[in-house]
């Protein structure tokens, strides 16, 4: 009886590899040995002949090739056009923090649905001014803003313009464009938010006696002006220099 044990276990050592192959094969599929449609073909190509499976490219930064260049969406299914995580995820906080405040003054919402472009309103400034006084004769509830972040947001700051209502004065230049320091790249700091800037932009509207425009004059608030002329006034002030009010004007 030993002898006998003995050999059935030669035997099944010997078994040849490519049989091993087959039966396994047939354990796998589960059909008999049949794949692909064919049937009683058996699968014994050597390994290294086997079709390989086909796989994505992949970039150097970990992603599938093409992946940047197709729309990215938020957690929230938002554009993120051109961002980065990490400027996403500060936005994304910025967007729900402000709709936490629920703030009377100020509210913001998505462009199109684009995490970096900001459409803010502006409600409320000094009640006193002469610019609220304008806006509740004229029936005006809202200075609307139009925000766009850099895709290296907060590290550089965003562009912000004025759309509506034409604005005299108030540091309101040709095209919507804003003068104010902290928008340039020298006066920037990460550490500013949409709501700060807003609130730092009706502080200004206030000290530079802003009032609504009887006549258009001047060009139309459209991005490109607004951007043209925000280039002029940085490269005016980077030569003469930026302009800080007294404590007392805010």
């Amino acid at each position: 009886m030993q002898s006998l044990r003995k050999a059935v276990r030669t035997l099944s050592l010997r078994q040849r590899p490519s049989d091993m192959d087959h039966d396994r094969n047939n354990h796998d599929n589960g059909d008999g040995g049949q794949h692909s449609g064919e049937t009683g073909k058996k699968n014994d190509e050597p390994a290294a002949e086997r079709k390989e499976e086909v796989r994505e490219p992949v970039a150097a930064s970990g992603e599938p090739a093409g992946a940047s260049e197709a729309v990215a969406k938020s957690s929230t299914g938002r554009k993120q056009s051109g961002g980065n995580g990490r400027s996403s995820k500060r936005l994304m906080k910025e967007l729900q923090d402000m709709a936490r405040l629920q703030s009377e003054d100020i509210s913001a919402e998505l462009v199109e649905d684009n995490l970096y472009e900001w459409e803010v309103c502006l409600k409320q400034i000094d009640p006193d001014s002469s610019l609220q006084r304008d806006m509740r004769d004229q029936g005006i509830d809202c200075i609307r803003l139009r925000v766009n972040f850099p895709p290296t947001y907060p590290f550089q700051p965003p562009f912000v313009r004025v759309v509506s209502p034409f604005i005299q004065g108030g540091y309101v230049m040709e095209g919507g464009a804003i003068c104010m320091e902290l928008l340039t790249t020298e006066g920037w700091s990460g550490l500013y938010t949409v709501e700060a800037i807003i609130r730092q932009f009706a502080a200004s509207l206030v000290r530079g006696r802003a009032r609504l425009a009887r006549k258009v004059k001047g060009k139309a608030y459209t991005k490109e002006n607004a951007e043209a002329s925000f280039k002029a006034l940085v490269r005016t002030h980077q030569k003469r220099g930026w302009y800080t009010p007294p404590k007392e004007h805010g």
